[in-house]
């Protein structure tokens, strides 16, 4: 294991939003929302594969993924500073991970509330048929 090992986001400094949650400057996102770090070395050079998949969340990533690609980024104050690109969160589908339970709930409550839309506005689009919206008092 080599001497010297961090994260990429060790030492990037953080912000406060309006309303007072800390967030990475760089991607404004939460710290714990943020997708696994690469170990890098001192000079911020990632370390290779075998030592990525130390991270947790990425002993199962693809060769590919575990090599971050670098890139050139303004922060709030105007520096131009080199960041990991492409570290927006990865579905896991890709990463073939199975969707967390709380995921998988979003979707089906969405779809229901989809398909509730989708036939309500259905009945209403068919409506009465005899011109009489209401049945009259005899």
């Amino acid at each position: 294991i080599p001497d010297q090992m961090f994260f990429h986001t060790d030492y990037r400094p953080l912000i406060r939003d309006s309303n007072n949650y800390v967030l990475d400057e760089q991607t404004q996102q939460a710290p714990h929302l943020m997708p696994p770090p690469f170990l890098v070395d001192v000079d911020g050079n990632p370390h290779p594969t075998k030592y990525q998949r130390l991270v947790p969340g990425r002993e199962n990533c693809a060769d590919e993924h575990l090599i971050p690609q670098l890139g050139y980024v303004a922060t709030s104050d105007g520096e131009v500073v080199e960041q990991v690109i492409g570290q927006q969160t990865v579905d896991q589908d890709e990463q073939g991970l199975e969707p967390s339970i709380l995921d998988g709930m979003i979707r089906q409550l969405q779809l229901q509330q989809d398909q509730r839309t989708a036939a309500d506005q259905e009945s209403a689009s068919s409506g009465p048929q005899n011109g009489e919206g209401t049945p009259r008092r005899g």
